[in-house]
């Protein structure tokens, strides 16, 4: 945590958003710690940069690599929201996941 303004800045990321257990302390520190004014930074979940990272670097070498490492994103994607989300939220999530993760197999760039 670092101090802005009074305001305290909490950021979360890789091995603190690995699985559902450690979205739920998250949440708890957070309800703890943090401020109506605070700032929070979450970067990818788990592996998902490293694994991006390697989706790349196999798409000109592998493609059948590429679409299993794609795989594994969207399964590790979707078993976060179906552990954390309930309802209608999940499913806007679960479609939008599979949107995006469709459309970068593609090539293409999902809008925004």
């Amino acid at each position: 945590m670092s101090a802005i303004s009074g305001r305290q800045l909490h950021k979360f990321g890789g091995s603190s958003l690995a699985d559902p257990a450690c979205y739920r302390r998250v949440v708890t520190i957070l309800q703890e710690y943090s401020g109506n004014h605070d700032l929070v930074v979450v970067s990818a979940a788990g592996k998902t940069t490293n694994q991006l990272i390697d989706w790349v670097a196999q798409l000109d070498k592998d493609g059948r690599q590429a679409h299993e490492t794609l795989q594994q994103i969207r399964a590790f994607q979707q078993q976060l929201i179906e552990q954390l989300v309930e309802g209608e939220a999940a499913d806007t999530l679960l479609t939008q996941l599979h949107f995006e993760l469709g459309e970068l197999a593609l090539g293409r760039k999902p809008v925004e």
